[in-house]
């Protein structure tokens, strides 16, 4: 009895990972922006701040993408950018 619930537990928990991942897709291919265009990005330490797209990668990982904001550039995953201001 106890190997079906286990069973059924890592079932629900893969759906619901597989779901989770559909959702996040959907949100970074719904975001329309271009090298050049301005965008929000939240950073992993909690900052937001606004940054300027210099180049997209579409890498096995995901899709990354370069930004440049003051006199710092750096590359974030597509998921950290949460809207396109222009």
């Amino acid at each position: 009895m106890n190997e079906n619930m286990e069973r059924l537990q890592q079932t629900w928990l893969q759906d619901r990972s597989d779901l989770s991942r559909a959702v996040v897709r959907e949100k970074v291919q719904a975001l329309d922006y271009a090298v050049g265009s301005l965008v929000e990005v939240k950073l992993y330490d909690g900052r937001t701040l606004q940054a300027t797209v210099k180049r997209i990668d579409e890498t096995v990982a995901g899709k990354k993408v370069g930004i440049a904001y003051e006199s710092c550039a750096l590359t974030v995953n597509a998921t950290q950018i949460v809207r396109v201001l222009k």
